[in-house]
């Protein structure tokens, strides 16, 4: 059973000494969505069609959070080639199945309408490709919330989070007193 709030999470009643953010940034997976049977299937299907060794579920997750490239090379020890290999069998099976078993998390749209509603614009830095970043959030109905949605470059190199999140600061102009 779900915990109910007896009043709204997201209250506008003025708190003193309260800043009044306008620009909120969020990450995609982990924090609006959760990614995790849709990675950890497109993984288990790389691995397998790579004839490389089954991981547990508990193994699969660590490939949940860091970008797919260090996933391959750090956990399963792949060279470059072969990373490159599994995340174009990775990619077989998400972009047609995988980014579809990504579920959003319960309460983040009525969320995301409140702060829009309030003036508040907001952004999704991820490291994931930004194609998949806008199927997920157009197929969930959350795109139309985000003013600017960042995400990694196809097939570049692995994208950190930390270079991710100045993208879009680049693209957008706002005073950075205005910003979480």
């Amino acid at each position: 059973m779900m915990y109910q709030a007896e009043q709204p999470i997201f209250d506008e009643q003025p708190v003193p000494n309260r800043k009044k953010y306008t620009w909120i940034l969020f990450d995609l997976d982990g924090t609006l969505t959760d990614p995790g049977q849709g990675i950890r299937n497109s993984v288990a299907y790389a691995l397998d069609k790579m004839g490389l060794p089954r991981q547990t579920g508990q193994e699969l997750n660590r490939f949940i959070g860091p970008p797919l490239q260090e996933g391959f090379r750090c956990l399963c020890g792949l060279d470059e080639k072969r990373v490159n290999e599994a995340v174009a069998k990775y990619r077989e099976y998400y972009q047609e199945r995988g980014i579809f078993e990504n579920v959003p998390y319960p309460g983040v749209e009525q969320m995301l309408k409140t702060l829009k509603d309030n003036g508040r614009n907001l952004i999704v830095a991820t490291s994931k490709p930004e194609v998949y970043a806008r199927q997920i959030l157009e197929h969930f109905r959350l795109a139309p919330y985000f003013t600017f949605i960042a995400g990694g470059i196809w097939m570049a190199p692995a994208v950190t989070r930390v270079r991710l999140s100045v993208m879009p600061w680049k693209s957008v102009r706002f005073m950075k007193a205005h910003a979480v």
